[in-house]
């Protein structure tokens, strides 16, 4: 109670608090447009709708970056794999005949820029080495049994962390940040 009392005068003393008349509630909304809000519970409530299109928005970004990064490890893996094995022959193949094959066996082009074109053929018979480095550029240390152990290991934390994201409702993901942030501060507070 002592604590408290200390509070509270230096909360007054340094004017770290103070009262506000409700009777006049007038705030931005989430559109910019300003709004008069019946009461306190009104401006957190919009607030916290907000919030939550800006959380589900952050999650599918998050989706489609792992997903994209899935399927890179995904089809390294396949592609060591046929090289391996021999079903995929790179070596002295021109590269347009190699592209084709890859496309053909399923491997997605990556484009390192968005191309527009309304005639997928246009694209394939365009489609420039670089779409598929993220195979050919390799180095050949990744054909060892280690290397091609340890892109399975990547691949299977990737798609573990990928299947929590899915599952984790966007609530659970908000106040996990807000735990993070509590914490932080405690940690600041107590360096202070």
């Amino acid at each position: 109670a002592e604590a408290m009392k200390d509070d509270q005068v230096l909360f007054k003393k340094f004017n770290l608090q103070s009262t506000l008349n409700v009777t006049n509630m007038t705030c931005f909304d989430h559109n910019s447009k300003i709004r008069t809000f019946e009461s306190p519970e009104e401006i957190l409530f919009e607030f916290f709708n907000f919030r939550m299109d800006v959380y589900e928005k952050r999650k599918e970004h998050i989706l489609k970056r792992l997903t994209r990064e899935f399927t890179i490890l995904d089809n390294k893996v396949r592609f060591i794999q046929a090289v391996i094995s021999g079903e995929l022959v790179i070596s002295n193949r021109p590269k347009k005949e190699l592209m084709k094959e890859l496309r053909n066996q399923g491997y997605p082009a990556m484009p390192t820029k968005s191309k527009k074109t309304d005639d997928d053929d246009d694209l394939y018979d365009d489609i420039g080495s670089k779409d598929y480095d993220y195979l050919l550029s390799m180095p050949i240390w990744n054909l060892t049994m280690e290397k091609v152990d340890k892109l399975k290991k990547q691949k299977r934390e990737k798609e573990d962390e990928l299947e929590d994201l899915r599952a984790t409702p966007i609530a659970d993901i908000w106040l996990k940040d807000l735990d993070a942030l509590e914490s932080g501060l405690d940690n600041f507070d107590a360096d202070m």
